[in-house]
């Protein structure tokens, strides 16, 4: 932005000052042509593409002399760009550049750069007509198959054959480990044992042996399994050898260690599966009211308790990756926040620059956030809270709500 361009601007914004935006205002001037974030002018973010003013011979991009420029940041995870390769960006910019541009706040001198403290620096909004973008999706769905596969063919896709025989593997592990016995448990018994327990959550009693008994007995289970054979694989179920977790407190320690190979080896089978164009994320609770340590209570949701998942969903409801919340600590906290950090790694697999949708609510919403999917090709949305618009005067709700829709 040139000096004259600058001085208009803050003419304008004095003026402006004290305007108040509905929500439709509000969700009009957030946007502007191209998919760029314009009203905003920002100028305590450094994550933007800052444009070089040939009149200006004060300005000097940013250089960090330990940046390796030939690395292609498309190869790199959403979450590990850093403000260098997003400055860097502007040699090759994204199909939808993001523009703003940062003034320097008129009690400080010289000129604003984009790595200068934020305590000189204040969002600034204006009005400025919307039109829509090219979001037309660059991607495809596959063919359906000729045949439509049986409902254990479906269950293989995700829950394939070498994660059942590593239950196989781990469980005769285990029973030799700690009794000294040979469990015998072959990848056909795995099988059964596992549609079992899905049987029982299906089909179920108030105690799990009345399914054996002979006035309650279900014959899909009786038939297949005697009552001590299973609870003798219950007993001995297992998918990790313990005797390589890591103490509690070490470096390595994993709250989920126990199942890791199950969640790992079922999230790998997920993301194989064909993205559909309109995708969201949100947190799911799997019911659950035993001892654990990272229980959750979320009111709000059909089951309040139990444990919190973190999934990225398409909308057709299938589920192409997620992650387990294991408690404070478990979600690292960065510039971004924890929801946005939680957005970028389960975006992680999704096919960058095709015109993907995702879709959010309020927890992770966030300007930035939008803005870095945005330079990988990923269009979002969400509802977003009030104090995440910074210097943006929005109706109070209460005011809202008596206007009306």
């Amino acid at each position: 932005m040139s000096k004259r361009e600058e001085r208009l601007f803050r003419s304008q914004t004095t003026r402006n000052a004290n305007h108040i935006f509905s929500r439709d205002e509000a969700v009009q001037y957030i946007l502007e042509p191209d998919g760029e974030l314009s009203d905003l002018e920002i100028e305590d973010d450094e994550d933007l593409d800052h444009e070089e003013d040939d009149n200006d011979p004060e300005w000097n991009p940013p250089v960090d002399p330990s940046l390796e420029y030939n690395v292609d940041e498309d190869d790199l995870p959403l979450s590990s760009l850093t403000h260098a390769h997003i400055v860097n960006r502007s040699a090759s910019p994204p199909p939808y550049p993001l523009v703003a541009s940062v003034i320097s706040d008129p009690s400080t001198s010289g000129r604003a750069t984009p790595f200068q403290s934020s305590s000189s620096r204040e969002f600034r909004w204006r009005k400025q007509n919307f039109e829509s973008p090219d979001v037309t999706w660059r991607s495809s769905l596959p063919p359906p198959p000729p045949e439509i596969p049986t409902p254990i063919e479906y269950f293989k896709q995700m829950f394939d054959d070498d994660m059942v025989e590593r239950l196989v593997f781990q469980s005769n592990l285990y029973a030799m480990q700690k009794e000294g016995v040979q469990l015998k448990v072959t990848n056909k018994e795995m099988g059964q044992f596992l549609g079992i327990h899905m049987l029982m959550g299906i089909i179920k009693q108030p105690k799990m042996s009345q399914h054996w008994n002979r006035a309650t007995r279900f014959p899909l289970i009786t038939d297949v399994m005697p009552r001590d054979r299973f609870k003798t694989l219950r007993r001995f179920f297992h998918a990790n050898d313990n005797h390589l977790a890591a103490p509690k407190g070490q470096d390595g320690y994993d709250s989920l260690f126990k199942l890791r190979p199950v969640i790992d080896g079922l999230r790998a089978n997920l993301t194989k599966i064909p993205a559909e164009e309109r995708q969201s994320i949100d947190e799911q609770m799997v019911p659950f009211k035993g001892k654990l340590r990272f229980k959750q209570y979320l009111k709000d949701k059909p089951h309040s308790w139990g444990i919190k998942i973190f999934s990225r969903a398409g909308a057709s409801g299938i589920i192409y990756d997620f992650e387990v919340y294991t408690g404070k600590g478990s979600v690292p906290v960065t510039e971004l926040g924890q929801g946005a950090e939680v957005v970028l790694r389960l975006a992680e697999e999704i096919p960058r620059n095709k015109n993907f949708k995702l879709f959010f609510d309020n927890y992770y919403t966030s300007i930035p956030l939008i803005r870095k999917l945005l330079l990988h090709g990923i269009h979002s949305a969400g509802t977003v809270r009030t104090n995440r618009l910074k210097c943006c005067n929005i109706e109070a709700d209460d005011l809202l709500e008596k206007k009306g829709r």
